[in-house]
C-alpha cells in the first residue's frame, strides 16, 4: 500500500469538499501523476512541491468560500 505523504499546508477547518477527497486529489497528483517531476523541466524549475500545494490550497479555498456560498451544487442531466 502507497503511503501519502505529508503535507504542512493551508486546511479549512470544518470545510470539506463534498464531491472528492482532498487526501485522494493529493494522492493523485504526487504519486500517480508525479506532478514534481515538472520542475525537472526548464520552464518549471523555479516552483517545487511547495508551489503546487500554495496553488492547490488557494483552488480548494476559492471552491469552499466562494463557490459554495454561491448555493448548492446543481447536477445538469444530458438530454439526448
Amino acid at each position: 500500500m502507497l503511503a501519502l505523504p505529508a503535507r504542512t499546508t493551508f486546511h479549512m477547518a470544518g470545510h470539506s469538499n463534498p464531491l472528492i477527497d482532498d487526501e485522494l486529489v493529493d494522492f493523485l497528483l504526487y504519486s500517480v501523476l508525479d506532478v514534481e517531476s515538472l520542475c525537472d523541466l526548464e520552464p518549471y524549475r523555479q516552483h517545487s512541491r511547495e508551489t503546487f500545494d500554495m496553488y492547490v490550497d488557494s483552488v480548494r479555498r476559492f471552491a469552499r468560500q466562494d463557490l459554495q456560498a454561491a448555493g448548492p451544487l446543481q447536477v445538469i442531466e444530458r438530454v439526448e
